[in-house]
């Protein structure tokens, strides 16, 4: 499921660029004063995949001010009017439909970043319309997909742009990981075959020339900032579509739950 929040926010407020960890909280926040439980188990756990990945099925655009302006030098978001609109994206069973819905209504948080501090309450809340799932799609990545790859030669994971020989194999790899987390259920293929069968069933086709988005969040205990780096392009996907509907709601790619990877589907 989709929610519009519409939102309001003193006249000329004025937010950090580098507020996604915080919106990230603020969900985090809002399902816990609801169920304290569930959001424990969200937060420290997720949805496992092969016992090793932890997935938060959710994603979310970004703060779109209606109208806004930004102050380059200073980094800020200036939100004119105080009027903003923020879509969030859920991967859940249609029956939890209305009890999330229920979670953000009325609700009133403060997003802090950096040397800014914005306090919304929500003035009204809309289930958006289900688009037609079908095998294959046309995606538009409004917030970067991000994905990340380890080889021998690396210390660390290295973020990957679609520039990169592998990065098909990687974005389908991260799809198919994030179907079994949400699923339970591994594609119907043994693991030595599982390279054709994305090669046969799964495609992706990038329409456009990709343009890197980034974001930076404080590390715990530091006063270093780390840098994510992500990439914003149209896609043609052809998957199961299942496959399709997972990807739409909980976002392509790694750290959705940190609002990467948040997709609107395109009209055919």
């Amino acid at each position: 499921m989709r929610l519009k929040l519409s939102l309001q926010c003193a006249p000329q407020s004025r937010l950090h660029f580098n507020h996604r960890h915080a919106l990230r909280a603020v969900i985090y926040h809002i399902i816990e004063r609801a169920d304290a439980e569930y959001s424990d188990w969200l937060h420290n756990r997720g949805f496992m995949a092969t016992g090793k990945k932890n997935f938060k099925l959710f994603s979310f655009d970004l703060l779109r001010g209606q109208p806004y302006r930004t102050d380059v030098q200073r980094s800020h978001l200036v939100f004119e009017s105080g009027r903003v609109e923020w879509t969030v994206s859920f991967y859940i069973d249609d029956q939890l439909t209305k009890f999330v819905e229920g979670l953000f209504q009325h609700q009133v948080f403060e997003v802090v970043a950096v040397d800014t501090k914005v306090r919304f309450q929500v003035q009204s809340v809309q289930i958006l319309e289900t688009p037609l799932f079908t095998e294959t799609m046309r995606f538009r990545a409004e917030t970067g997909i991000c994905l990340t790859e380890k080889t021998e030669s690396d210390r660390y994971e290295q973020f990957r742009s679609p520039a990169d020989a592998h990065y098909k194999q990687l974005f389908l790899n991260s799809l198919a990981a994030k179907v079994q987390a949400a699923t339970g259920e591994a594609p119907p293929v043994q693991k030595e075959s599982f390279g054709q069968y994305l090669e046969e069933n799964v495609d992706l086709k990038i329409l456009n020339q990709p343009k890197m988005w980034s974001t930076s969040e404080p590390q715990k205990g530091s006063d270093k900032w780390i840098k994510t780096i992500g990439w914003k392009y149209d896609f043609a996907l052809t998957a199961p579509v299942e496959w399709l509907r997972i990807g739409f709601y909980s976002g392509f790619g790694k750290l959705s739950s940190g609002g990467f990877g948040f997709v609107l589907a395109l009209k055919s």
